[in-house]
């Protein structure tokens, strides 16, 4: 093997261990861990509480809302229910109207 490519490949693993080694001392996962201070956490902690009190409250907007939504569509389509029963008990429904005439944009025609 090339001894070039062994000298860089080693130096590559070196420095990848080095650099490893540097984030998990400074980062909070080696032996220098910060300590949390508890007024850190107990603000923290009420800061969640206020968070999910927030969510649960729009939450329970948005399905009152929709609720409301929900019923005003059933009080809609009963409405459209009864009206075409009635159309059915009348005689049946009006034929629907021809369709429009195709329209000819964009196309020329000559004289």
């Amino acid at each position: 093997m090339d001894p070039e490519i062994i000298e860089v490949a080693s130096i590559f693993a070196i420095l990848t261990g080095v650099t490893w080694m540097v984030k998990l001392i400074f980062l909070g996962r080696g032996p220098i861990r910060r300590r949390p201070d508890p007024a850190q956490n107990e603000a923290m902690e009420q800061r969640i509480a206020e968070v999910e009190d927030r969510i649960e409250q729009h939450l329970a907007a948005m399905n009152e809302s929709h609720r409301d939504q929900l019923l005003e569509l059933e009080d809609r389509l009963d409405f459209a229910e009864r009206l075409l029963a009635q159309q059915k008990d009348r005689g049946g429904l009006p034929p629907p109207p021809p369709p429009p005439p195709p329209r000819n944009e964009g196309v020329v025609t000559s004289r």
